[in-house]
């Protein structure tokens, strides 16, 4: 193996090559007359998700659609409802479907809880008769 003679970044946006911000860095290596070229596409960091509705009451035998949101490293937020593992601390009291669909069983309440990744929100689901 020979040692890589020339090492080009074309960054289009500053900071893309380290990591450090949101953009793409096209790589180029060369050794001899050979080259290889690379794209390496920084995509911003998930900083936190929020649940919603919150603190919500629901009756026996009734549904409610719970949706959650990422907010990220570059300020932008999206729905990410469908990508979270969502789980009912008292599933005697209330289930959730993998889609955020919570299912009212018996009067009481409830954590919902909404994880993603490494982040995680919760709100409380009180069922009335």
């Amino acid at each position: 193996m020979g040692l890589v003679q020339q090492f080009r970044r074309h960054d289009q946006q500053l900071g893309a090559r380290n990591g450090r911000r949101v953009g793409v860095s096209t790589i180029t290596a060369t050794v001899g007359n050979i080259s290889g070229l690379a794209t390496l596409t920084v995509q911003p960091a998930l900083v936190s998700i929020t649940v919603a509705p919150i603190n919500s009451s629901i009756k026996v035998g009734t549904t409610l659609q719970f949706t959650v949101t990422g907010h990220y490293s570059d300020g932008s937020s999206q729905s990410v409802t469908n990508g979270v593992v969502w789980s009912s601390s008292k599933t005697g009291v209330a289930t959730v479907s993998g889609s955020g669909l919570a299912t009212a069983v018996a009067k009481g309440s409830t954590t919902i809880k909404a994880k993603l990744g490494a982040a995680t929100d919760n709100t409380t689901l009180t069922v009335i008769p």
